[in-house]
């Protein structure tokens, strides 16, 4: 699914030519209440909690992989989560979460870009999905998710390794302000 308008682009990545895409500029004219909720730094089996407000919000994560680690995003209670795999990859998984159906279930990949250990993500969570932005927009993922109270908190980790990871969450107006 698509929920958000779109800007579409054609960038060169190294020799070959892609596709980013970013939410549309006016997506910023939503932005309330912003909070950029204090950086920490993971390792071992260190977790930290980032409360969301119960509604739609746009949230910016910058993960500084330190050494080859994986760190996790999850959303809730692990309705979607979001895996940076030493900087290399990026697996999404999602599950039924607050929906009672299976088909509703799943699990992709994707490679990452040739870079440094800093990885950019936004996610845009709206009335019923989550619309992930990776690498600039080269990288996206859509996804089925129904905020709610269980879904106001982003959870991250980090395995394998340590890494710093920053927060900035912008609840989002239900319509454009005047």
């Amino acid at each position: 699914p698509m929920s958000l308008p779109r800007e579409l682009q054609v960038v060169r990545r190294g020799d070959a030519w892609t596709f980013a895409q970013r939410p549309a500029a006016d997506l910023t004219m939503l932005r309330h209440d912003t909070r950029r909720l204090p950086a920490v730094m993971l390792g071992g089996d260190d977790a930290a909690t980032f409360e969301l407000p119960a509604c739609a919000c746009e949230i910016e994560v910058e993960i500084a992989h330190e050494d080859a680690g994986t760190v996790v995003l999850a959303l809730g209670d692990g309705q979607l989560v979001l895996r940076s795999v030493g900087g290399r990859h990026y697996e999404l998984e999602r599950s039924c979460g607050a929906v009672d159906a299976a088909d509703f279930a799943g699990r992709w990949r994707a490679a990452r870009r040739p870079g440094g250990p800093l990885v950019r993500a936004r996610l845009i969570v709206d009335g019923c999905t989550c619309e992930i932005f990776l690498d600039d927009g080269t990288i996206t993922f859509s996804a089925l998710v129904f905020p709610c109270e269980a879904t106001a908190r982003l959870r991250a980790s980090a395995t394998g390794g340590s890494a710093r990871v920053a927060v900035v969450v912008h609840a989002l107006r239900p319509e454009r302000a005047p």
